[in-house]
């Protein structure tokens, strides 16, 4: 089922996409934008928080309030998604140059929303070689 088919054969008027990466985000747009034109004569109604993380859809999803005005909801769950920071630990595969500079296979890189932040040869004792911008002054743990 793609998603267009989702939206418009779900049965409700209204209808919120928390997409949670960036692909499906433009996905979800195009998708929202073309159920809006085909079916806005019957009351359809389409909004895309633009979530790049199952974290922020989350959070969304726990400030939404079915009986809020839909915009006022859409509203509330956009905000606490955009103030929701995530990361990731991840290994690297290959050489390459990051925001937090070099890397080699096998080093841990530590990801925050999005963009790498720390590079470590040893990510089980939290001793990175390199931080980026993001990282620096703060407290880092693998």
């Amino acid at each position: 089922m793609s998603l267009l088919e989702a939206i418009t054969g779900c049965g409700a008027r209204e209808v919120v996409v928390l997409p949670n990466d960036e692909p499906t985000v433009r996905a979800s747009l195009a998708a929202a934008s073309t159920a809006e034109a085909d079916h806005g004569q019957r009351g359809l109604r389409v909004a895309v928080i633009p979530t790049h993380a199952q974290v922020q859809g989350l959070a969304a999803l726990a400030v939404h309030e079915p009986g809020r005005a839909f915009d006022q909801d859409v509203t509330e769950m956009t905000a606490t998604a955009r103030h929701v920071r995530h990361g990731a630990v991840t290994i690297a595969a290959k050489q390459a140059m990051t925001m937090a500079g070099p890397c080699e296979p096998g080093d841990a890189l530590g990801v925050i929303a999005g963009d790498f932040a720390v590079v470590g040869d040893e990510p089980r004792r939290g001793r990175p070689r390199r931080a980026g911008p993001v990282a620096r002054g703060r407290r880092r743990a693998w």
